[in-house]
Parts: structure tokens; sequence; C-alpha cells
């Protein structure tokens, strides 16, 4: 069971209880004790009006959270920002086939974010804000968390084409009347897609060790240049290497 699916089991039974909670209080004798033979015309109405509102509202409620599938979006170029791609991510958690994905590129997202933070704070200390020196290593951690993201929303884009029910179905081609060769051309379209998900994530994290290797070369040298920093021309490298693979 997924994460998402856990919010949605939690919100019905809270959601439930509240409807049956605001039921004994509306008709039971010892509290409010609306009923539609009541003496007030303003209770019976009342009674009356409730009576039927709650019902549909307890339908209305159940469909609103069983009734509509997850909303997946394609993320375009440029359209993509961390919480959108958190969000997307969690849709995973817990899935047979994604699901580890899911959570290692949630950790990445976390790791990105704090080394963008730790980077530009070594940047603050130790040079201008205006130097070239400060501008070019801000500029190489900036494209750096880019294309991270980048990979990420192509990596959903990717991960949306298959689930687990069908990829299980593809598994067991043979106990179905669908044309073998159909299903073994389907199969390994699938995995080459599955296998491509695992090699953007791998690339995210051979950029992120890359950040960090920058990060502590920052902290720890006296440098003057952008060249006196290897992990900054392997940061670089990495870059172009996704930008490619995307293309």
């Amino acid at each position: 069971m997924n994460q998402n699916m856990k919010n949605k089991i939690g919100k019905l039974i809270l959601g439930n209880a509240g409807f049956a909670a605001g039921f004994v209080l509306l008709y039971s004798p010892g509290l409010l004790g609306l009923r539609p033979s009541d003496p007030s015309i303003i209770k019976a109405a009342l009674s009356i009006t409730m009576g039927v509102l709650m019902p549909l509202g307890v339908v209305g409620y159940n469909y609103s959270l069983l009734g509509k599938k997850a909303e997946h979006r394609y993320i375009g170029e440029n359209t993509y920002s961390a919480q959108s791609i958190r969000e997307e991510l969690q849709q995973y958690l817990g899935t047979k086939l994604f699901g580890q994905v899911a959570s290692s590129s949630l950790d990445q997202l976390v790791k990105c974010e704090s080394l963008q933070k730790e980077i530009e704070e070594i940047l603050q200390r130790k040079f201008n804000k205006g130097s070239l020196t400060y501008q070019k290593f801000a500029a190489i951690s900036e494209s750096a968390r880019a294309a991270i993201f980048s990979n990420m929303a192509g990596m959903l884009n990717r991960m949306r084409v298959i689930d687990d029910a069908e990829y299980s179905k593809l598994l067991n081609y043979k106990n179905d009347d669908i044309p073998d060769d159909i299903q073994i051309q389907r199969l390994e379209l699938y995995n080459k897609n599955i296998e491509a998900v695992k090699e953007q994530r791998n690339q995210n994290e051979k950029l992120l060790f890359k950040l960090d290797e920058l990060m502590l070369e920052l902290a720890a040298s006296e440098i003057t240049d952008t060249s006196q920093i290897k992990a900054y021309a392997e940061i670089d490298t990495l870059i172009k290497q996704i930008q490619y693979y995307q293309g």
C-alpha cells in the first residue's frame, strides 16, 4: 500500500467518523434531539433538511476520495519545481515497480536542496558576491540542481507509462491469448523503460556526489579560481552527459 492510499484511508476514517458524530449530535434525544414530528416547525424542518443533506454529504465525500483516480501530470520543460516533483514521487512510494526508485529519489531531492544551501553559505563566506569566481561556482551549482530536477521530471514521465498491475500481466504473458511475440516485444520495451528510469536515478546520485566533493573542496581550500577545484570540471562534464542522454 503506497503513501497516497494510506492518506486516503485515514481521511475516509476521520471523515466518516465526523459524519457519524454529527448524526448522533443532531438526532440523539439527550442532545439536540431533532425529529420530523417535533412540535417546533423550525426543528422539524431542520430535522428533515439535515436528514437529506447529511447522507448526500457522506456519499459525496466518499466519492471524492475513492471515485477519482490519482492525477498524473506529464511534466514539461521548465514547468517542474521541487514541490511538484516531490508530490509526484510520493505517489509511487510502496509500489512494487518504482517504490524503491521513488524513495531514493526523494532522498536525493532533500540532499540536493541541502547541498545548494550549504554551497551558497560557503560561497558567501569566501567570495564577494559580485566576483567572477563567486558567479562561476554559483552557476555550476545551480546548473547541477537544474539537471537533477530535469532528470527527475524525465523519470516521472517514463514511470507513468506503466504500473505494477500492467507489468505483472506482461510477466505472465503465456497465460493469455494475445500472441506471445507481441507480448515479448512489449515486455522488452517496458524493461528498457524501467532501466532508463534507474539510470537517470543513478546519474543524479553521481551528480550529488560531485556536489558533495565541490562543497568540501570549497570549504577546505584557499582557492581563487574554478580551475583549482577538481569537482568543478567533473560536475560540468556530468551535466553535459545528462543533457546528451535526455536529448
